[in-house]
């Protein structure tokens, strides 16, 4: 482990994105070794202007409906009203159904971590999450099963199937003083394999200023676990297990850790295992992003303890199940050219984005 704070660009210009044919992008060696030892690759210029501003529209729209949603956030709100608050039990700050609340409140009772909070940051903005946005948002659906990306999941990892898993959206508006603690997406998610990846998507200008991810370059091969945490402190989701990664959050001095500036139409691509972590938004501009989940040929099903619940997940798959399903369809390779999963199977979900 090297006892330094590195900043460095290991990005992927969009000259090195070998393009075989319109939406048929195939990443290079560089790409596929970047990721293969440091756990993290930045794609320089992957997704055009237009798939952008579609993106960015979705992710207002979806942000307007967080509170409505069974696994949307409003994280400064619920920070506040755990730590700032005399009664933290009522009322209710979401419809979200993906955590026991009562033992949350237990666990930070018993644990009392502190609120990661960047104190730079005005704290004038919210931090807002929503999960399975695809199964009601067709710009994120057509983006997630239709695009170019699970043919570039497919290059990075070496696969021969993509499974499309699931999405995950974070909004930091200016001024956001939330940060979001180092964790592991591997250990929040109900399957067990190797080949899996995240890519996240800013479709803001960002920077370290406005929030950008720092990942620890090389984590995704420690052969760890580590505990789930609930972002706004590190404290282990109840029933969960696994190792704590507050020790990151409290020298990052020491770790070697990697950071992107991007601008829209990047996207960055982490392994599952890789161990990152963001700061608050003490910028003047909303940092808007999505994260698209995919899994390879060795993923299987596995409902993991402590796992957060997923409302919009509802499948018949037992325990070693390949993750072939409605919920988690298989994206690459598509059956013939211009096959549309959009159009063949998800029209009854069609919001009106």
């Amino acid at each position: 482990m090297r006892l330094r704070l590195e900043v460095r660009e290991t990005a992927i210009r969009s000259a090195e994105v070998r393009r075989l044919g319109p939406k048929r992008p195939a990443v290079n060696e560089q790409a596929v070794s970047t990721f293969d030892q440091d756990g993290v690759v930045c794609l320089r210029q992957v997704l055009d202007p237009d798939t952008i501003g579609r993106l960015a529209a979705a992710l207002d729209v979806l942000a307007d409906g967080i509170n409505a949603s069974a696994a949307g956030y409003d994280v400064t709100e619920i920070r506040r009203r755990l730590y700032e608050t005399a009664d933290p039990g009522a009322p209710e700050l979401s419809n979200g159904r993906q955590y026991d609340r009562a033992a949350v409140l237990r666990a930070l009772d018993t644990a009392r971590p502190p609120a990661l909070v960047d104190s730079r940051a005005s704290g004038h903005g919210h931090f807002m999450l929503d999960s399975s946005t695809w199964r009601r948002n067709c710009a994120v659906r057509r983006l997630a099963l239709d695009s170019c990306l699970p043919e570039i999941a497919a290059g990075l990892m070496g696969a021969h199937k993509i499974n499309y898993c699931d999405d995950q959206i974070f909004i930091k508006a200016a001024g956001t003083a939330e940060r979001t603690a180092f964790h592991q997406d591997y250990t929040y998610f109900r399957m067990r394999g190797w080949q899996g990846c995240v890519m996240w998507i800013c479709v803001d200008r960002a920077d370290e200023r406005s929030g950008t991810l720092a990942y620890v370059r090389g984590s995704h091969r420690w052969g760890r676990k580590f505990a789930p945490n609930m972002f706004f402190a590190h404290v282990g989701i109840p029933g969960s297990s696994g190792e704590s990664l507050a020790e990151i959050e409290a020298h990052p001095e020491r770790y070697d850790l990697v950071r992107f500036d991007v601008e829209p139409g990047d996207i960055v691509v982490h392994h599952f295992r890789t161990v990152h972590g963001a700061g608050g938004n003490r910028s003047n501009h909303s940092r808007r992003a999505l994260s698209l989940r995919y899994a390879g040929d060795d993923m299987r099903y596995y409902r993991r303890p402590g796992t957060p619940e997923q409302p919009y997940q509802e499948h018949l798959l037992a325990e070693g199940d390949p993750l072939d399903s409605e919920v988690f369809p298989v994206v690459w390779p598509k059956p013939f050219p211009g096959f549309s999963l959009t159009d063949a199977y998800y029209d009854r979900l069609a919001s009106a984005a």
